[in-house]
């Protein structure tokens, strides 16, 4: 249809309407590209809220058994009997796991290898989790 239209105007040598309908076309195809874009755009940032959310909860996690391994550690030193004997049950049970080999966070570990850490926007938090690569490697 458009290609009829347009060579009905070349042939009638209407140079506005072929120019018109070339510009049509052009801004229609920017128009896509630029929707293109802002999907992409959007998609990328979901991703990223994903992953944020993902590693938040497993560096948490972590963060738990440490907190929990130092109350402990703190209680022991009191010296007293302490009052809630099943949250020092649960201490207990974070501090056993403290001294465990501590396998890499899986969703860092992934996102590591796919190369998804770079579609971090946050500049401090990749070099928070690059010093987080250096200080478990070694």
């Amino acid at each position: 249809m458009l290609l009829r239209r347009i060579t009905k105007h070349v042939k009638d040598q209407n140079w506005f309407a072929v120019a018109l309908d070339f510009f049509i076309v052009v801004v229609g195809i920017l128009i896509a590209f630029q929707i293109t874009n802002w999907n992409d755009t959007r998609q990328s940032h979901a991703a990223e809220r994903a992953l944020l959310e993902r590693l938040n909860n497993e560096f948490l996690r972590g963060e738990q058994l440490v907190s929990g391994t130092a109350d402990l550690i703190s209680l022991i030193r009191l010296g007293d009997e302490p009052q809630d004997k099943e949250a020092v049950k649960r201490l207990l049970l974070l501090a056993s796991r403290y001294n465990a080999p501590v396998a890499s966070p899986t969703v860092f570990s992934d996102a590591l290898q796919s190369g998804r850490l770079s579609n971090l926007r946050n500049d401090a938090l990749r070099d928070a989790l690059n010093d987080y690569v250096i200080s478990t490697a070694w």
